[in-house]
């Protein structure tokens, strides 16, 4: 074998020659990148796992956790699109500007939202709240009646997270209740520049008379309106 001789009591030794060192280099470096994609693998893997259990504890069903750009096809509504991804690409630049997806059902609004808060978590390793409109008042109200503190923690959440998703605003008919508890989170959240993704079924004409007028201030003020129109891709199968 080149560059390996032996010594005098027969034992193989390892010359000095300089095939031999070019050989010993080269195949540090091979362990050394090796050594690196190892270590880039884990982080992946880590990243991914730690994706998967921050997108759930934020709220997000098993339907949209798998929710991303890649499985959206973007001919559909290639303007909405390419502001929720142009949205979440520079999420680090965000100084408090929202999303407003309003438009027909099934036309894409809460898989944009949910690849969005995929992405950011992924991508920025961001605090993630996704919450459906009548189900987070449900159990903010479960929690008043049941004396409990999860209310009062839920609300403080949704006022803190890097990024407040909320999926069918205007769902539910508004209250003096559902007033007070959306300006006290929105509100918060304007005055600290968080970003705000939100869905609705209705246009802005119709949620703003759906709102109580302090709370639609405030989300006209930060939230950029995309109407997205178009049938139901959820019934395309059974559509002719």
């Amino acid at each position: 074998m080149p560059g390996v001789g032996s010594s005098e009591n027969g034992l193989r030794i390892r010359c000095d020659c300089i095939q031999m060192r070019e050989y010993l280099k080269q195949n540090q470096k091979l362990n050394e990148l090796k050594e690196q994609l190892m270590i880039a693998q884990q982080r992946e893997d880590f990243q991914g796992k730690r994706a998967e259990k921050m997108f759930v504890e934020g709220g997000v069903g098993k339907r949209f956790l798998t929710a991303t750009f890649e499985n959206f096809e973007r001919q559909r509504m290639p303007k909405a699109y390419d502001i929720a991804l142009g949205f979440a690409e520079k999420f680090d630049e965000n100084d408090g500007e929202g999303v407003l997806f309003t438009g027909d059902v099934g036309t894409g609004k809460t898989h944009l939202a949910a690849a969005i808060a995929n992405k950011i978590i992924r991508k920025y390793s961001a605090t993630v709240e996704f919450v459906s409109y009548v189900e987070v008042l449900a159990d903010i109200r479960a929690a008043f009646s049941n004396h409990s503190e999860e209310a009062y923690l839920l609300e403080e959440r949704m006022r803190k997270a890097d990024l407040l998703v909320i999926d069918d605003l205007g769902k539910e008919k508004p209250s003096p209740f559902t007033n007070e508890l959306f300006y006290r989170v929105v509100n918060g959240r304007y005055k600290d520049r968080l970003p705000m993704i939100i869905t609705s079924n209705y246009g802005v004409e119709s949620l703003s008379e759906r709102l109580d007028y302090p709370v639609f201030s405030r989300l006209a003020a930060i939230c950029r309106a995309v109407e997205m129109r178009g049938i139901d891709y959820r019934m395309k199968d059974y559509l002719c």
